[in-house]
């Protein structure tokens, strides 16, 4: 008993002086005898119990392990991250009728980006047929569809920033060419009932009057003509005198060539031909009958346009183009040979009656300058001449 408790005060740190028999772990019986306890000087060897305290490391061993700085939590990153959005370029292209190269406005385009995409992206045409649109990196799928013509479609890629600038011009193909063609339009805007209005279309196709704008007129119900070689309108079984003749709304002595032949004017120069026979205004004082006018179309803008004719009797040639962003120019010429074929056929034959022939020469010019928004600055001049010539 007395020896535990010897272990349990060495174990608080307190040296004792004792004797050797319970120091040294002498198994000599405590009944012994104590020996003398002179005084001297002993060192006493503690002895330690191990127990499973952990052992902490020295001052020393800490100072060789230095203790690494905390470092910041880093943040967590998705196991997926979100897609990057694909890039987009704008891009910039005209539609145009193949054949004829007409700008074609009020067009739906669309882009399918990609191809299989059932949601596409659209844009409308200008009033020069121009489009533009701003569509997705990579391949794409152009398509258009317009009554009358063939559905167009066509793959492209857009993959870098030159590629899109680059202008896409597309050509539809129409289902028909023919001249003649029906087309359901609305009624012109009208004075009265008794005003009519034959569009460039209508007149140039309409039967009998061999293209010419006044002939068709001249077909018209209450209209009639006088002689075969006439060229005076009788509009309503009036006095062919009675009858107003206006270009662009400017009074002309006579609308024909000599014998009727041709109008003045050539008729691809002419966008519309307007027939009043009662009913009109003010402006068109002292006319009895009746009025025809012949309003000469204004220059087209969007390029250079040329057109030349050759028949039998007489050829000619209208040019027109744009001068700049605001202004045009319009300049037609027409010449008769007439005279010139009917002398060949006479030549050598003594049976040939006929001995003088006509011969005609027209011109038109205009110069049209759209100053702003309402205002326009227009100068048209028309010139005729006709002579009668012997044949033989």
């Amino acid at each position: 008993m007395l020896r535990r408790r010897h272990e349990i005060i060495l174990l608080c740190g307190l040296t004792l002086v004792s004797g050797p028999a319970w120091s040294q772990g002498n198994n000599s019986s405590p009944t012994e005898p104590l020996p003398s306890m002179a005084p001297q000087r002993q060192t006493t060897q503690v002895e330690q119990v191990p127990t499973a305290t952990p052992t902490t490391p020295t001052p020393v061993e800490q100072s060789e392990q230095p203790q690494q700085p905390s470092q910041p939590q880093q943040p967590q990153q998705p196991a997926h991250p979100a897609p990057t959005p694909p890039q987009k370029f704008l891009v910039h292209g005209v539609l145009r009728e193949k054949g004829t190269r007409t700008p074609l406005p009020g067009v739906n385009v669309y882009c399918f980006s990609p191809p299989d995409n059932p949601k596409p992206l659209k844009s409308v045409t200008n009033e020069r047929g121009e489009f533009t649109l701003e569509v997705p990196a990579g391949e794409i799928l152009w398509r258009v569809g317009l009554a009358n013509y063939a559905v167009f479609e066509r793959r492209d890629n857009v993959a870098t920033a030159a590629t899109a600038d680059a202008l896409r011009e597309f050509f539809i193909e129409k289902n028909s060419y023919l001249v003649y063609e029906t087309t359901v339009i609305g009624q012109a805007e009208k004075r009265d009932d008794k005003t009519q209005a034959l569009t460039q279309e209508e007149f140039l196709t309409l039967p009998g009057a061999n293209g010419d704008p006044v002939k068709a007129v001249q077909n018209l119900p209450g209209v009639n003509r006088g002689n075969a070689f006439s060229a005076q309108v009788i509009i309503e079984g009036s006095s062919p005198n009675d009858t107003r003749y206006n270009i662009d709304t400017q009074p002309v002595p006579i609308i024909f060539h000599f014998g009727g032949l041709s109008s003045v004017v050539m008729p691809e120069a002419i966008d519309r031909v307007d027939y009043l026979s009662a009913g009109f205004g003010p402006e068109y004082g002292q006319t009895i009958a009746g009025l025809v006018n012949l309003g000469v179309r204004e220059p087209k803008t969007d390029r250079l346009h040329f057109m030349g004719f050759m028949d039998f009797f007489n050829m000619g040639a209208l040019v027109e183009t744009p001068i700049d962003d605001h202004s045009s120019f319009l300049m037609g010429v027409r010449k008769s040979y007439i005279g010139k074929v009917l002398g060949a056929v006479a030549r050598g034959r003594s049976g040939f009656s006929l001995t003088v022939a006509p011969d005609f020469n027209d011109t038109v010019i205009e110069y049209v300058n759209q100053i702003n928004a309402t205002d326009t600055f227009k100068v048209l001049g028309v010139g005729s001449i006709d002579t009668l010539g012997f044949v033989v």
